[in-house]
C-alpha cells in the first residue's frame, strides 16, 4: 500500500467542478459555437521507472472559448486501447499543469477495478491524452484532439485517503510518519497497523496533513479527564494546543480513527508478530518472529517452509491469531497450507475488512525493497526542540566538534523567536537541559555567546530572538552555549585566558580572564584531576606569553604558585575535583588556584 494522497487530491479537485455559476450568463452560451481547447504536443515516448518518479511532465493547452464570460474548468483525461476516457487530474482553471511521473503512473497503471486506466506494467503502450473543458457539472464537456504518447509504466497500487500518526517514535518527522487509511473512501473512518517501536509512551498525535495545521491537529484535551492506560478508545480535540497521546505503551497497534467524532479506538495491540506451525522452522512449539516494513506497514519474514501448515499469531500466544486460505486471513481462521520452499511471507493487517497474506518466492532473500529503511546513522547527541525545521519540537543532530574534549555542535540552526529546546543523547538514555537551580525560572532564557549550566535536573532553555545560531554542548563538562552562527564559544580577542583540555586545546576559545585589582581572574572554573591547562594571551601560542609551572603536575590549592613563561613551561593540574576561582598575578608570575569564593588575600 503506497502512502500517498492522490485519491484525496482527485476527490477534492472534483469538488471544484460544482462551483456555483452565474446562470444568467452560462445559459446564454451556444454549444455549436464553442471552441474546444487545443492540447499542445507531448513527448512521443515516456518511460516511467521506480528511479524517475520525481520527474515531471508539463501539459499545456490553448484555452477553450465558450462565447460567454464564465469560469472554465479543465481536466486532463486519457484513454487506452480505444477504451473510455478516464479523468486523471481535474479542477484546473489555467492552461498548464505540471504532474510528476509518480502521479501519472499511479493512475495509468492502477487496475480498472481499482479506478485506474489499467495500462499494462513494463510494456510500451499507446495512451491518448486529452484536455476537456466545461463550465459546470450540468454542462457538456468539450475535448481537445488526442495527443498519443507511447507510455511504459511500472506497477502501481491503489492509494487511499490518509491521516498521519506523528510522534516521538518517528522523531516527530512527517517524512518518517506512518499513517491510518480510509479504505472505504468515505474520508470518515481510518485504520491501520502502526509500529511505535519502544516509544509509544513518549507520545504521539494524529494530523490530517503531512505538516502542522490547527484545523487537523488531533490530540488529547487537557481540560478533560486523563484517558486510562491502554484505553479502548479516547476522544481527541483538534487544536494546536491539543496534548500528546501518552496512554499506550506496546509496540504495535491497530488504531481506528473516526474523523467525524474524533474518536481514536484501540482495536489490537501487541509487541510481536510471528508464524508458527509444522511448516515453519520452529514447528508448533516456537514462533518465527516477523519484521515490520514501516513504509508499506506490513509484516514480513524470509523463511524456509516445509510441506505442512502454519498460522500467524501475536506475542507467542493464541489470543490474537490469524489463519485462512487463498491469501485471505481472519481471526482464529483455519491453518494455512504451505508447500515446501523458500519464501518471503507477508501479512497485511491494515484493512480490517481485507486482512491478507502472501508467500512470495521471488522476494526471498532479495531485500526486494521491503526491508525497513534503517534511516540515517544516529548521532551521539541531538537538540530536541523548536526550530524552523521542527516547529512543534523535533530532533536536530549534533556533530562532534573536538578531538580533544567531549563537545558537540549543531551549526546554522534557524529558529523563530521564543524557541525552546533540550538536549537528548542518541539512545535517549539522557535528557538534559538548563540546570534548574542555575536557571532560577522556567524556561531559562539563553544569553547568546555565554555558557549556561546543563544537567538532568532541567528546565527548557529558550532563545528569545529569531535568527540562525550554532548550538554547542559539552555534556561531561555540564555546560552549553548558543552562539551566533560561526562564532566560537569563549573566544575573546586580546585577553589572557586558560587553555587546556578544558577548552579542547583551542577547539573552543580560551577561558578569558578579566582584570580585578592586581590580578587577572577567571571564576567558577570546573576542574577535575584529569584537567590540564596553561595560561596564554590572545588564544594563540607565543613562548613569551605561555605560562605554566616549571615542573608540571598538580599544584597547591589556595596558595601562591610560581609559574614561568616559555615553550618549556608545563601543564598545570589540580589535586581534587572541584570548582575554582583562578587568579593570575602577571607582574609576579604567580598563579592562585583558590577554592570557589576565596581570594588571594585568604591564601595560606
Amino acid at each position: 500500500m503506497k502512502i500517498t494522497r492522490y485519491a484525496m487530491m482527485l476527490a477534492a479537485a472534483t469538488g471544484l467542478l460544482s462551483a456555483c455559476q452565474k446562470l444568467d450568463e452560462v445559459k446564454a452560451y451556444d454549444p455549436d459555437k464553442v471552441v474546444a481547447p487545443v492540447l499542445h504536443a507531448l513527448p512521443g515516448e515516456i518511460v516511467i521507472t521506480p528511479d524517475n518518479m520525481g520527474s515531471t511532465q508539463t501539459f499545456t493547452w490553448d484555452a477553450a472559448d465558450f462565447g460567454v464570460r464564465t469560469q472554465i474548468n479543465y481536466s486532463i483525461e486519457a484513454s487506452y486501447n480505444d477504451g473510455a476516457k478516464l479523468v486523471l487530474f481535474t479542477g484546473m482553471n489555467g492552461t498548464s499543469s505540471e504532474q510528476t511521473y509518480e502521479s501519472l503512473n499511479n493512475i495509468l497503471a492502477l487496475s480498472v477495478e481499482d479506478g485506474g486506466l489499467g495500462v499494462p506494467s513494463g510494456e510500451p503502450t499507446d495512451v491518448d491524452f486529452y484536455i476537456s473543458a466545461t463550465i459546470g457539472t450540468d454542462f457538456e464537456k468539450f475535448y481537445s484532439a488526442p495527443a498519443t504518447v507511447r507510455m511504459t509504466v511500472t506497477t502501481a497500487e491503489r492509494t487511499y485517503p490518509q491521516v498521519w500518526v506523528i510522534g516521538d517514535y518517528c522523531g516527530w518527522n512527517f517524512d518518517n510518519a506512518q499513517g491510518l487509511f480510509c479504505f472505504s473512501g468515505d474520508e470518515v473512518t481510518y485504520e491501520a497497523i502502526v509500529d511505535l517501536g519502544e516509544k509509544a509512551a513518549n507520545g504521539f498525535k494524529l494530523s490530517g496533513e503531512a505538516g502542522w495545521n490547527d484545523a487537523c491537529n488531533w490530540g488529547t484535551d487537557g481540560d478533560a479527564a486523563a484517558p486510562e492506560t491502554e484505553a479502548p478508545s479516547i476522544t481527541l480535540i483538534s487544536s494546536g494546543g491539543s496534548g500528546n497521546i501518552m496512554v499506550y505503551s506496546k509496540r504495535f497497534y491497530r488504531f481506528v480513527f473516526d474523523r467525524s467524532t474524533l474518536t481514536l479506538s484501540n482495536k489490537l495491540s501487541f509487541n510481536s508478530m510471528g508464524i508458527i506451525g509444522d511448516a515453519t522452522p520452529g514447528g508448533w512449539d516456537t514462533d518465527t518472529e516477523m519484521n515490520f516494513d514501516t513504509q508499506k506497514q506490513r509484516f514480513w519474514v524470509d523463511v524456509t517452509l516445509t510441506a505442512g501448515e502454519f498460522k500467524f499469531r501475536a506475542d507467542n500466544d493464541w489470543a490474537i491469531n490469524f489463519g485462512g486460505a487463498d491469501g485471505r486471513l481472519s481471526q482464529n481462521g483455519d491453518n494455512i497450507k504451505a508447500t515446501a520452499g523458500n519464501y518471503r511471507v507477508y501479512a497485511t493487517l491494515n484493512n480490517s475488512a481485507e486482512i491478507t497474506y502472501e508467500l512470495n518466492a521471488g522476494d526471498y532473500g532479495t531485500g526486494g525493497g521491503e526491508e525497513p529503511d534503517p534511516g540515517p546513522e544516529k548521532a551521539d547527541w541531538y537538540i530536541h526542540g523548536q526550530t524552523v525545521a521542527t516547529p512543534d519540537w523535533g530532533p536536530t543532530a549534533m556533530e562532534s566538534a573536538s578531538s580533544n574534549i567531549v563537545a558537540y555542535k549543531a551549526a546554522g540552526v534557524e529558529v523563530a523567536a521564543n524557541s525552546e529546546f533540550l538536549f537528548k543523547s542518541g539512545d535517549e538514555s539522557q535528557w538534559i537541559g538548563a540546570d534548574a537551580a542555575f536557571a532560577g525560572s522556567s524556561p531559562y532564557t539563553c544569553t547568546i555567546g555565554s555558557a549556561f549550566k546543563v544537567s538532568a535536573d532541567k528546565v527548557n532553555a529558550v532563545i528569545a530572538e529569531a535568527g540562525t545560531y550554532d548550538y554547542w554542548l559539552l555534556p561531561e563538562a555540564g555546560r552549553a552555549y548558543v552562539m551566533a552562527a560561526g562564532a566560537k564559544p569563549e573566544l575573546v580577542a586580546d585577553t589572557w585566558g586558560l587553555v587546556g583540555n578544558i577548552t579542547g586545546w583551542g577547539d573552543l576559545g580560551d577561558f578569558s580572564m578579566s582584570e580585578e585589582g592586581a590580578y587577572l581572574v577567571r571564576k567558577g572554573v570546573v576542574l577535575t584531576t584529569a584537567s590540564e591547562f596553561k595560561i596564554r594571551f590572545n588564544n594563540a601560542w607565543d613562548d613569551s606569553k605561555n605560562y605554566g609551572t616549571a615542573s608540571g603536575g598538580a599544584v597547591d590549592i589556595n596558595k601562591a604558585v610560581d609559574i614561568i613563561t616559555s615553550g618549556g613551561s608545563q601543564n598545570m593540574k589540580v589535586q581534587l575535583d572541584g570548582t575554582y576561582d583562578i587568579y593570575f598575578d602577571l607582574a609576579n608570575s604567580q598563579i592562585y588556584i583558590m577554592s570557589e569564593g576565596k581570594t588571594p588575600a585568604e591564601a595560606e
